[in-house]
């Protein structure tokens, strides 16, 4: 029965055993791992132990390959090859996904702020990756759901400006705002609304 390590197999291990693979030289290999040699040379050690064979060998200060450690390589590489194309698929499905941002709002501000902010959102660069889903709530709930991180956007008339930047952002509205959000859409003309809330509508 061959004699297993403590430590399990790691991706690190696997990783520096074939930059010694490639250099056959401890020194070198450390160097190009940005690692110490007697890290090298016992996260080396380990791996023989966990396999049970000698994967290298030396012989008057070379260092070569075994039968083992040939076999080994092969199936080393192609595993590490395997996981880095993994990896460049999760990072692309994770580049084209949906920015998902939850937006809440109170029903007396929903239709002359809601429908511009939106609007300003599809005019930054890749909005078509942005997705809102909507949530109609209190003033208070708002901020409350700001203040916790169920919501990114908000609006509402309570105000605290400790928790803003933290987890959301609060758009206080007050009086102000809404006639120039109002005076806004009237010169827009007539079918601006409309046509904002068709967009917005896609993005539920």
């Amino acid at each position: 029965m061959r004699e297993r390590g403590n430590i399990p197999m790691t991706l690190l291990q696997l990783q520096y055993f074939t930059v010694l693979s490639e250099t056959l030289h401890y020194t070198r290999a450390s160097e190009k791992l940005h690692i110490s040699q007697p890290s090298l040379s016992y996260a080396i050690g380990e791996l023989e132990k966990e396999l049970g064979v000698k994967l290298f060998q030396k012989e008057n200060r070379k260092v070569a390959l075994t039968a083992y450690g040939q076999q080994f390589l092969s199936y080393v590489e192609k595993s590490l090859a395997l996981l880095s194309e993994g990896e460049q698929v999760i990072r692309q499905m994770a580049e084209n996904a949906p920015q998902i941002v939850n937006f809440g709002y109170f029903h007396s501000v929903s239709v002359p702020l809601v429908p511009s902010i939106v609007d300003g959102f599809f005019h930054q660069k890749q909005a078509n990756k942005i997705r809102f889903q909507f949530a109609e709530l209190s003033s208070y709930d708002v901020l409350s759901r700001i203040q916790d991180g169920t919501l990114d956007l908000g609006l509402s008339l309570h105000r605290d400006f400790t928790h803003i930047g933290r987890t959301g952002a609060v758009f206080s509205a007050n009086r102000q705002p809404l006639e120039q959000t109002r005076q806004q859409q009237q010169r827009r003309g007539p079918g601006a609304d409309h046509r904002i809330t068709r967009q917005t509508g896609n993005h539920q």
